[in-house]
């Protein structure tokens, strides 16, 4: 009974393999997705908070040129502080553009770690990808114990399990004579005088 109490859950993990192992699948495309949508709306905060930026930079830009009230010189047309407000407005560009490719080159990252299943890659871009362990095994089978497939599934390991160890045991209780004589040590240390 004991033998069967520890046997049968490794041998429902092997009848659950695939699902063991699509568990996982699913658990790590999780974390990378998790991690994925944290990036593009940190990334794209920035990229917004830029854009903010360029729009008030470009405002300032305007009125400079027009030479109103808001104007920091008061003249009008592109003069030298309408040329620095222009070049500020050139660096935010240049920023927003950098910021977006940094965005993209990221996720390509990410995604072909993921193709390639390059766990240390993923490590390395902030994604923590646990290791295939019995805990993290045992986790997996808790949410597929849910499942009535599971139950049936165990059930039966068991009874078969049961019956191997019933056939086992009556053919060791019913053991033919001539099995008996054949591991005798006596008839076998007399057949070695013989030969």
């Amino acid at each position: 009974a004991l033998s069967i109490y520890i046997t049968a859950p490794y041998m429902t993990q092997i009848a659950f393999k695939a699902d063991i192992e699509n568990g996982i699948q699913n658990r790590y495309q999780e974390a990378v997705n998790a991690y994925k949508v944290s990036l593009i709306k940190e990334m794209d905060n920035e990229i917004e908070r830029i854009q903010v930026k360029t729009e008030q930079t470009n405002t300032k830009l305007q009125a400079e040129i027009s030479g109103g009230k808001n104007s920091q010189s008061g003249m009008h047309g592109f003069g030298p502080s309408a040329q620095a407000i222009q070049n500020e407005l050139n660096d935010l560009k240049n920023e927003q553009i950098t910021k977006q490719a940094m965005k993209t080159k990221k996720i390509t990252e990410i995604e072909q770690a993921v193709e390639h299943a390059d766990y240390p890659a993923l490590r390395a871009l902030g994604i923590r990808i646990d290791k295939d362990s019995p805990v993290f095994r045992n986790e997996i089978v808790a949410e597929l114990e849910k499942k009535e497939a599971f139950w049936q599934t165990e059930i039966g390991i068991r009874a078969f399990l049961v019956i191997l160890a019933v056939i086992l045991f009556s053919m060791k209780l019913m053991q033919p004579r001539t099995l008996k004589l054949y591991y005798s040590s006596l008839l076998q240390e007399k057949w070695n005088l013989y030969c």
